[in-house]
């Protein structure tokens, strides 16, 4: 699989260190990978619009694993003018012939 893109990926996770749990930084880099536009809307408040688009992000195996159920507050990504995207959903890993070949998710970047 060719991997056009660069995805900014920041991996978190909660670790307990001095008796309290905090939030701890595992990865924060460019990751390559291949990101596709699905579609996008616009809701309307009364603060003005408010366009969300939804993207589907496929990004290469790197030195850490992403946990299938990881949510927005684990993993934060940034692909051209979007800087917050977070999955909605679980990333799936794809896996040939027995070893990791890459993950494959929805994100929302509103």
């Amino acid at each position: 699989m060719i991997f056009n893109d660069t995805v900014n990926v920041k991996l978190s996770e909660k670790k307990f260190v001095g008796g309290t749990q905090t939030t701890v930084v595992v990865f924060q880099g460019p990751v390559p990978g291949r990101v596709s536009f699905l579609d996008s809307k616009t809701t309307f408040d009364p603060a003005g619009g408010k366009t969300s688009s939804r993207l589907q992000i496929v990004l290469s195996p790197f030195a850490f694993v992403i946990p299938p159920n990881v949510g927005s507050a684990g993993l934060t990504m940034a692909w051209g003018p979007f800087t917050g995207l977070f999955p909605e959903g679980w990333v799936e890993p794809h896996y040939l012939n027995g070893r990791l070949h890459h993950y494959e998710m929805i994100a929302k970047a509103a």
